[in-house]
């Protein structure tokens, strides 16, 4: 999908809901714990309203109960969510990512396209080096409970694709080959590695395999300015998840439409400099990621 038409972008392609920023882990590649943001859990009317105006979008494709937080700490809203939305708009496809820690044998059930789970350690002094709080045993265990009770169901199987991810750093890459140990057995689970980083050059600590400055990627025009409406716990339509501390938000929704505050002029005027790759605000001017138009960057094509 590449929409130049600045009409057309009045509309987000894909919503993220952080219904809360609380956490259960401490990675050190992660700076929410340094985050400045208030933790909180979204209000049960502002989350409702939302899933109802997003099923009224035709033209959001994706879904993603996820944010700066852990979705399972909201486990019941979000899993009540992803079933309204699956039944109101099973073209909608739907996703959460999890530290896995809090996984049981109910989650195998819910009607998710896709849940990625970040697994960060193939050895339990690099897993627990890494995650800090969550201890090895425990999230191997919740992840083996949820992975076992998909086992026994090959509808499920068929239905929910399942990602089990490991964040390389300094203190877990030499075990990537235990990692990938872990999983072997189990029917349609991919496996894989991805590179951490330093937040834009926020959040430089020790942890990266290199540094910031000799990681390359080609800029090019935003995809997350262009169809990514991100929701942050308190009702602000987000830069981007790299603003974690909310410096740059565009508008609250809590008391206007979400088409409304996307669509707002002054958002529009940044989408269209964008469009020519020209960026304004300073976080997106210092920007290092790949951000042009790569298929990989959606779970599924959008129309």
């Amino acid at each position: 999908m590449n929409i130049t038409n600045i009409e057309e972008l009045k509309v987000p392609r894909k919503i993220q809901i952080e219904t809360t920023n609380h956490c259960n882990s401490k990675c050190n590649f992660c700076p929410h714990h340094v985050m400045k943001r208030k933790a909180e859990f979204m209000s049960d009317k502002l989350f409702t309203r939302l899933i109802n105006e997003i099923i009224d979008i035709p033209e959001v494709k994706v879904l993603e109960m996820s944010g700066f937080g852990e979705p399972l700490l909201d486990r019941h809203r979000v899993f009540e969510a992803i079933k309204k939305v699956k039944e109101k708009r099973p073209d909608i496809f739907t996703l959460f990512y999890t530290n896995g820690a809090l996984l049981t044998a109910e989650t195998a059930h819910i009607p998710a396209d896709k849940i990625t789970i970040s697994f960060n350690g193939g050895t339990k002094e690099a897993y627990e080096t890494t995650m800090g709080t969550v201890k090895f045993e425990d999230a191997l265990r919740s992840v083996k409970l949820f992975l076992d009770e998909r086992q026994k169901h090959p509808e499920i199987l068929k239905r929910i694709n399942v990602y089990i991810l490991m964040i390389t750093t300094k203190y877990n890459a030499l075990t990537a080959s235990q990692f990938q140990e872990l999983w072997k057995g189990y029917t349609n689970v991919t496996t894989g590695l991805c590179q951490s980083r330093d937040w834009l050059g926020q959040y430089k600590k020790s942890h990266l395999l290199l540094p910031y400055d000799k990681i390359q990627y080609t800029h090019g025009v935003c995809h997350r300015l262009k169809y990514l409406a991100e929701i942050w716990s308190n009702g602000d339509l987000a830069l981007c998840c790299h603003d974690y501390d909310n410096k740059h938000p565009f508008s609250s929704v809590i008391d206007s439409s979400l088409i409304d505050v996307w669509s707002a002029p002054k958002r529009m005027k940044i989408v269209g400099d964008a469009l020519k790759c020209k960026y304004t605000i300073p976080l997106c001017q210092h920007c290092n990621l790949k951000i042009d138009e790569d298929p990989a960057n959606w779970p599924v094509p959008v129309k």
